[in-house]
């Protein structure tokens, strides 16, 4: 893959190194050391960038090249900032080729993601999860025989239905110890209350 996305949420990583930086720059006591002024110099770099408004504004646009990271860095090769996220891209592309491919990586991964929230926010997969499973074969069997084929209320023996005790959308299971015979008016008037 050309494309490959090198960090999420720029900002608060160049915030944390900051942090770092200048943790590391009180540990130097002198001012005049070799590291202190590494340290310093890193920081200032880092203070740059993250106050460097335009390049966020325009990153927020197109994908900017981010030499100045590069130098802090240098794992970073060509690294670009788009969105708030660092990318890097390998081959050997234009500097508006190497951008567009940004731009579509970001728009698959967009379409993905919407992708995905319709799938598991839509009606369907609310209905999905609502759907219960059927009562098996052999636990409608002896339901029917230990309830003598009527209705356990007013014993009829028409427009029977297996009734959960107990019901699903409370915890019941599809046990027989949980299903009954009812016929359908019998049922419509205990609704889903537990009798």
């Amino acid at each position: 893959m050309a494309v490959k996305k090198a960090c999420n949420d720029l900002q608060t990583v160049l915030n944390a190194e900051l942090r770092q930086f200048e943790e590391l720059s009180k540990k130097y006591n002198s001012p005049f050391s070799d590291s202190y002024k590494v340290v310093r110099e890193r920081a200032r770099l880092l203070q740059g960038i993250i106050n460097n408004t335009s390049l966020w504004t325009s990153s927020e646009v197109e994908p900017v090249i981010t030499s100045d990271l590069t130098v802090i860095e240098s794992g970073w090769r060509d690294g670009w900032l788009y969105q708030n996220c660092l990318y890097e891209v390998t081959g050997t592309y234009t500097d508006e080729e190497k951008k567009l491919l940004i731009m579509e990586y970001c728009d698959k991964e967009r379409q993905k993601f919407e992708r995905l929230k319709a799938k598991f926010n839509s009606e369907a997969s609310q209905e999905i999860k609502r759907e219960r499973l059927q009562i098996p074969e052999e636990v409608r069997i002896a339901v029917w025989r230990r309830d003598q084929g009527k209705c356990v209320r007013c014993g009829s023996r028409e427009n029977l239905e297996y009734d959960h005790i107990v019901p699903v959308s409370k915890g019941g299971s599809n046990t027989v110890r949980n299903v009954e015979l009812l016929c359908e008016s019998c049922n419509r008037q205990k609704g889903d209350r537990i009798q």
